[in-house]
């Protein structure tokens, strides 16, 4: 059974990146089985699993690193999901060791990964949570016609992630949409990225 006290986790996931902590897991998930057990959610670059500094024991959870926004943000829909008997816990990893401490405060960094061939779409994080169709669509006005508008919810809870896909339907319209990353909507700096 899961441990006491788990339940569907704050609204707020962490500030998206590359990298997802996974917890709850099972003590005999290994590199292979977690890879099967994400396979849905994309390409897996990195593993690391956390173990006590002392007795070097597995402490059922690690981090796991992934080539997109998009894909990290399928991990985090995974909150609560049955993983080998056990359901997962996730949330974005905080203080990642390629973020460089910017002086004077958190610097915005925005990555984009390579951009796929016809690619229509895009990824958004860092959402506010009053965020609606109009106020995205307001947002990338500038860009052209938002064809469809996706937003990723707790698929336990039905909580808004924070995050979206917003589609164009043509490439031009992505190439100027992904130059707003880091611009303020609602108070935050929104962060943008190449979806599939």
């Amino acid at each position: 059974p899961p441990p006491a006290g788990f339940g569907a986790r704050p609204q707020e996931a962490g500030e998206p990146n590359l990298e997802v902590y996974v917890g709850n897991l099972s003590y005999s998930i290994d590199d292979d089985s977690i890879k099967v057990a994400l396979k849905d959610c994309g390409t897996i670059t990195n593993i690391r699993w956390i173990t006590d500094r002392d007795s070097g024991e597995f402490k059922g959870a690690g981090f796991i690193q992934f080539s997109s926004l998009e894909e990290s943000a399928k991990v985090i829909a995974m909150h609560g999901q049955d993983c080998m008997g056990r359901p997962l816990k996730t949330s974005y990893a905080k203080g990642r060791p390629d973020k460089p401490a910017g002086a004077g405060g958190k610097k915005f960094e925005n990555k984009l990964s390579e951009k796929p061939e016809g690619c229509t779409k895009i990824f958004c994080g860092n959402l506010p949570y009053d965020i609606d169709d109009d106020k995205m669509k307001a947002f990338f006005k500038d860009c052209g016609d938002v064809t469809a508008i996706r937003w990723l919810t707790d698929k336990v809870t039905g909580d808004f992630k924070g995050v979206g896909f917003v589609d164009f339907g043509n490439g031009a319209s992505v190439d100027l949409a992904v130059k707003k990353a880091g611009e303020q909507c609602s108070g935050r700096p929104i962060r943008i990225d190449y979806a599939n």
